[in-house]
């Protein structure tokens, strides 16, 4: 999962700070004019100071001393770039669609977001991932108990999303398992 510690996290959190240094404008109202109002997202927001979640949504458990705790209630700027949004399936499939289909970056920058790291699966923003039926792109990671996954084949043809509240186990090994046996089907 992508949290600070891992290096996307880590470069999310500095990319963050850029996009504020270069704008002199919060991030959430950066993503939210040029992403969120652009690719159409409307039940994706990125907060400010909030710890609550408007709308339906799932629960989030986390083990805290041995037990299950509920701890839904958090504010997920405190990663900043890392962990400032919030959204829907649907709407990560209408954003990676707007992504890939090439209405919110020039050509040239898009394609740096799907050239990988040399040695990674990641690149400039955006996972990929080989499978028997094509290459998919899209992100995956988690905070308090929460974790998301979007990955879209390049044509647009196939998409596979899901949210998860896990509070134990690995959750990028059981999305992986998911894209390999559903991306194909």
């Amino acid at each position: 999962m992508d949290g600070v510690e891992s290096a996307p996290g880590r470069r999310n959190v500095l990319l963050g700070m850029v996009v504020e240094a270069a704008t002199g404008r919060p991030y959430a109202r950066e993503v939210t004019e040029r992403v969120i109002v652009r690719a159409g997202l409307t039940r994706t927001s990125a907060p400010s100071e909030t710890t609550r979640i408007t709308g339906p949504h799932p629960r989030s458990y986390a083990m805290v001393g041995g037990a299950v705790t509920d701890i839904t209630t958090l504010n997920p700027t405190i990663l900043g770039a890392a962990g400032g949004i919030v959204s829907t399936t649907t709407d990560l499939n209408r954003f990676l669609r707007a992504l890939l289909g090439g209405r919110l970056l020039p050509p040239a920058e898009l394609a740096l977001m799907k050239t990988p790291v040399p040695g990674t699966t990641y690149g400039m923003g955006l996972s990929t991932l080989q499978t028997p039926c094509g290459v998919f792109y899209g992100q995956a990671g988690g905070i308090g108990g929460y974790f998301a996954a979007a990955f879209h084949r390049q044509d647009g043809l196939r998409e596979v999303s899901l949210a998860a509240t896990p509070y134990t186990g690995k959750p990028d090994q059981a999305l992986n398992a998911l894209l390999q046996r559903t991306a194909c089907a």
